[in-house]
């Protein structure tokens, strides 16, 4: 039997940023709110510890991110990876993200 481990983390400092000032946050989708069957308005997720962050794409369009997609994750609780920058009391997504999956550490024979 094969487990799958998840890295799931609160707020780190992410460095693509071109100012230092973008952050990334990794958790399942808790829920989002759609704006067409294109884009969404915006998804607040969870981290592993319980920490829920709302994210606001802002008029952006993320193409890999539809609404369907975004609820695919919410339902199967995929993680995600999302980089964000702070705006006054927003958070503003620029990338998002299937978070990454660590595959089984193996030794030995099966």
């Amino acid at each position: 039997m094969a487990v799958v481990v998840v890295a799931l983390g609160g707020c780190d400092r992410a460095p693509e940023g071109p100012m230092g000032d973008h952050f990334s946050f990794t958790g399942t989708i808790h829920s989002f709110e759609a704006e067409s069957l294109l884009e969404f308005e915006s998804i607040a997720v969870a981290s592993e510890s319980g920490d829920v962050l709302d994210f606001f794409a802002d008029g952006r369009r993320f193409e890999e991110f539809t609404p369907a997609h975004v609820r695919e994750h919410m339902v199967l609780g995929d993680p995600v990876e999302v980089t964000y920058r702070e705006s006054g009391d927003r958070l503003i997504i620029v990338s998002l993200r299937d978070a990454f999956v660590e595959p089984p550490e193996t030794s030995g024979s099966p």
